[in-house]
């Protein structure tokens, strides 16, 4: 037992040094009191009290039992900014400086974690470097490769997996980058936005950018596939990583018809505000020439509209001008009162079947024009509109054609009387004046 005042000062300043020396080797490198090295956060033996002298018990674990992983500590500087926590089962330094970490390494940087086999921090270059099942996570992306690369330019790994953790994305690449902005580029990648694991829809592209701030994705040498077989090979491509509405190019419309032969539509879409937007169609048929579409639509809490109509200019086939024109608006007045206007137009009879696809349209005889407006209370509903109608089908008599409603009236009221919730009263009423064009 110890007694000595002398020999217990000299057995707690040996303790007192044993914490550098699991760090330290002894033919590690000196390191200067301005550099900070890891500081070990566990796996230390804990120091005994004047009054218990140390064990062999105390020395080393029991046998059989796993040894509890290495906690350390280092202070990031330049990109890597703030406390750098990781565990690991060794920790050690090499002769350049390096702290070698390896076996299950977890990582934590604020809202980052990286998890390997084997990481090496190098204070100097303050980056990380990682081997061995590779795992980066952060609130934007979550990557997986055999062996990374992380610094102040951004993370880098090859050979692996992706998912965007905000949008709906994932798949494969064989180098895959981040930079400090989130914007993912991968090479020689496999992308698709349907739920894993199945992928309908897929893009492979040489090179696909991922901007995940402002939810784009461009890629180059792409080719889209559904179900396993290619469908479309495009030079480029631009696409939104979410359902949010985003200015750009829309996916292509091709196909051929007996009327107009082949034709193209390339849509671009304008995200004008939160509360509308537009849609230009411009479109080439091989038989007849260029047709411009466009679609405005508008919501407020007052109206819900869209306009949208096509028009080209000169028709190779006909030699004259062809166009189409729809007005859809429902306009709230206030006091229970709205207008409602719905309104169809074409240059002639048979530009549905030119240009339209399908059976619904070109089988239309009659195009309808009506404005109203309409009353609602608790009793009441009024309404008084006019009606009328664009022949398609020049063939029928004038006999034969729709009637013009101009105006048409209608009234309709229920009510209980006071203190007669059982009885119920009712009034309805319509008065409508038939006209057509070219009859008395």
């Amino acid at each position: 037992m110890i007694s000595s005042p002398h020999l217990r000062a000299l057995w707690g300043a040996a303790l007192c040094c044993a914490l550098p020396l699991v760090v330290q080797a002894a033919d590690g490198p000196c390191i200067e009191p301005w550099e900070s090295p890891p500081v070990l956060l566990a796996a230390a033996t804990p120091a005994a009290t004047p009054s218990t002298a140390p064990t062999a018990a105390d020395a080393a674990p029991a046998a059989g039992a796993p040894n509890p992983p290495i906690q350390s500590l280092f202070h990031g500087r330049g990109g890597l900014t703030g406390d750098i926590t990781t565990s690991s089962d060794t920790l050690s330094l090499a002769p350049d400086g390096k702290t070698i970490l390896a076996g299950h390494v977890d990582v934590h940087m604020g809202d980052k974690e990286i998890h390997a086999d084997e990481l090496t921090y190098d204070r100097n270059g303050n980056n990380l470097e990682a081997s061995g099942a590779v795992r980066y996570r952060d609130p934007v992306v979550l990557l997986q490769g055999d062996s990374g690369h992380y610094s102040e330019a951004g993370a880098h790994f090859s050979h692996g997996q992706f998912q965007l953790l905000q949008q709906s994305g994932h798949g494969s690449a064989e180098q895959m980058s981040m930079t400090p902005d989130k914007v993912i580029t991968l090479q020689r990648v496999t992308y698709s936005s349907c739920p894993p694991p199945r992928a309908d829809w897929l893009i492979r592209a040489r090179e696909l950018t991922l901007d995940t701030a402002a939810g784009r994705g461009v890629g180059h040498d792409a080719t889209v596939a559904f179900e396993g077989v290619p469908i479309i090979y495009l030079p480029w491509i631009s696409f939104p990583l979410s359902s949010a509405r985003q200015s750009g190019v829309l996916f292509p419309d091709f196909g051929t018809s007996s009327q107009s032969g082949a034709f193209l539509a390339v849509p671009w879409y304008w995200n004008i505000a939160p509360n509308q937007d537009a849609t230009f169609t411009p479109t080439v048929y091989s038989s007849r020439g260029f047709d411009l579409g466009a679609e405005y639509r508008l919501l407020t809490e007052a109206t819900r509209g869209s306009v949208d109509g096509n028009l080209m200019p000169y028709d190779r086939q006909t030699g004259d001008s062809r166009s189409f024109l729809r007005l859809i608006d429902r306009y709230q007045l206030g006091w229970n009162t709205r207008i409602d206007t719905s309104v169809e137009n074409v240059s002639d009879g048979k530009y549905f079947e030119d240009f339209t696809q399908g059976t619904e349209s070109t089988s239309t005889a009659f195009l309808t024009r009506s404005i109203g407006i309409g009353h609602r209370d608790d009793i009441w509903n009024l309404r008084a509109e006019m009606i009328d109608f664009q022949t398609l089908d020049y063939t029928l008599p004038v006999d034969e054609r729709p009637y013009i409603q101009l105006p048409r009236l209608t009234a309709a009221a229920l009510w209980s009387p006071q203190g007669w919730s059982q009885l119920q009263t009712g009034f309805d009423s319509e008065l409508v004046n038939f006209t057509r064009a070219g009859c008395n």
